[in-house]
C-alpha cells in the first residue's frame, strides 16, 4: 500500500528547511565606519566602503541594494538603483524596532520614508503627517534626482531612536521598496510591515 504521507511530510520539512535558511541569512553583523558619509546620493565606494550589502528582492526586474553602516553618531542607510530607463520610481522606507522581541508596534518602532520629502513617525506606519524636506534629526536626499543620481542615502540620529549605548546593540530593521501602484518587496523578503518580528535582526560591533 502507497503512503500517501510520505510526500506530503517531505514537503513540509523542504518548508521548514528553506525558512531556517533564510531566517540565518536575516541575522547581519554592521560594521563601523570612520568615513565620512554625505547625503546626496552619490554612492561613493570609499564613502561606503564599510557598509554591509543587502540585495533586495526584484522590481521590476530589476536589481537594487541596501548598504548599512554607522558612526558614533548616526545609523547611515543607502538604496541604490531606484528609477529604470523607463522613469518608474521605487520609494524607499526603512522599518526600526529597537526592542527586538515585538510582534506588534509600540513607541521602540520606527518609520522613515523617503520620496519626494522625508516621513517619519514612533510607533505608527503610513502616518503622512510628519513629512518635512529637511527633519531635525534625520536626513535623506529625496527626488527628483539631480546630475545621474539613482540612489536615496539616509542617516539617523542615534538620539531618534532613543539609543545611548552601541556597544553589543541587537535591533531589528526590515528595508521596503514600493511603487505608486503599491507593488512592494521587503528585506528580509519574509517581513511583514506589522510585525517586527519578521523582520531582520541587526547587530552592531
Amino acid at each position: 500500500m502507497v503512503n500517501i504521507k510520505t510526500p506530503f511530510f517531505t514537503l513540509l520539512i523542504l518548508i521548514a528547511f528553506t525558512f531556517l535558511g533564510y531566517a540565518q541569512k536575516a541575522e547581519v553583523q554592521i560594521l563601523k565606519t570612520n568615513q565620512t558619509i554625505s547625503i546626496d546620493g552619490i554612492l561613493n565606494d570609499k564613502e561606503w566602503q564599510d557598509g554591509m550589502a543587502l540585495e533586495m528582492p526584484k522590481l521590476y526586474n530589476r536589481e537594487s541594494v541596501v548598504y548599512v553602516t554607522y558612526d558614533n553618531a548616526y545609523l547611515y542607510i543607502a538604496f541604490n538603483n531606484l528609477v529604470d530607463s523607463k522613469g518608474n520610481k521605487t520609494n524607499p522606507e526603512v522599518l526600526i524596532s529597537t526592542a527586538v522581541t515585538s510582534d506588534t508596534w509600540t513607541q521602540d518602532t520606527f518609520w522613515y520614508h523617503v520620496s519626494y520629502s522625508c516621513c517619519t513617525a514612533r510607533g505608527l506606519y503610513y502616518f503622512w503627517e510628519q513629512c518635512d524636506n529637511n527633519p531635525p534629526d534625520w536626513q535623506a536626499n529625496t527626488y527628483p534626482f539631480t546630475d545621474g543620481n539613482n540612489n536615496v542615502e539616509i542617516r539617523i540620529a542615534w538620539s531618534a531612536l532613543k539609543i545611548t549605548q552601541l556597544e553589543n546593540l541587537k535591533i531589528k530593521m526590515a528595508f521596503k521598496l514600493s511603487d505608486p501602484l503599491e507593488q512592494q518587496v521587503y528585506w528580509p523578503e519574509v517581513a511583514n510591515i506589522a510585525n517586527p518580528d519578521t523582520w531582520g535582526t541587526i547587530t552592531f560591533n
